[in-house]
């Protein structure tokens, strides 16, 4: 009983290590990722800068244009961290519908009331990509320009964006629409590209 005793004790004692490695690496990756996403938000204004006055001076424009590259580091968190939380709202019911299926393995019905559980899913992950899509886009093609050329946060020049998108909806409708067009056309290229490679391969 005494030896049952101490290698539970030993066991205890290790997975209480185990778990304080797993959160010490979580909080270490975690705060990389911030760190690297703030270098990478800022970074963005000096290419911005560098574009324009074609001069490149690293360190002066990380400096002048740190305020404008930690807001959009916020605003990349939060909205990040909305569309994180959405997903999982999403994916909520999917996952309790196959837990259902897991414990009750004889529930055949279960199974084939999967599928447009599975693709109700679906469609609405893609109605949120295509919606995180187009904010980063029009964040980092419109905002983010705004908020250089008249030295501003990104809450500010999302709110001078959108009274022109209010203004001038129908130039914007144009932009995106011609945006799509090329996307698709890249992709239908690609593929009609792929297939012949493909064919060679398999050959």
């Amino acid at each position: 009983r005494q030896n049952i005793e101490h290698v539970q004790t030993f066991c205890k004692d290790h997975c209480v290590l185990i778990y304080v490695f797993i959160a010490l690496s979580v909080l270490i990756l975690t705060a990389i990722s911030l760190i690297i996403s703030y270098i990478r938000a800022n970074m963005f204004f000096v290419f911005m800068e560098s574009l324009i006055q074609r001069h490149v001076s690293i360190m002066r424009s990380f400096n002048g244009n740190r305020n404008k590259g930690f807001s959009l580091f916020l605003f990349n968190i939060l909205v990040g961290a909305v569309f994180f939380i959405l997903t999982i709202i999403i994916f909520i019911p999917l996952f309790l519908h196959i837990w259902h299926i897991i414990n009750n393995p004889g529930a055949t019905l279960a199974i084939w009331t999967i599928i447009p559980n599975f693709i109700l899913s679906f469609v609405a992950f893609i109605i949120l990509a295509i919606i995180s899509s187009i904010i980063y886009s029009l964040t980092y093609d419109f905002a983010c320009p705004i908020a250089y050329s008249r030295d501003m946060g990104i809450a500010g020049s999302i709110a001078f964006l959108a009274r022109l998108i209010l203004n001038y909806p129908f130039q914007f409708l144009i932009y995106y629409a011609l945006k799509t067009a090329f996307v698709a056309a890249g992709a239908f290229l690609g593929i009609i590209l792929l297939i012949p490679t493909v064919i060679v391969l398999a050959i």
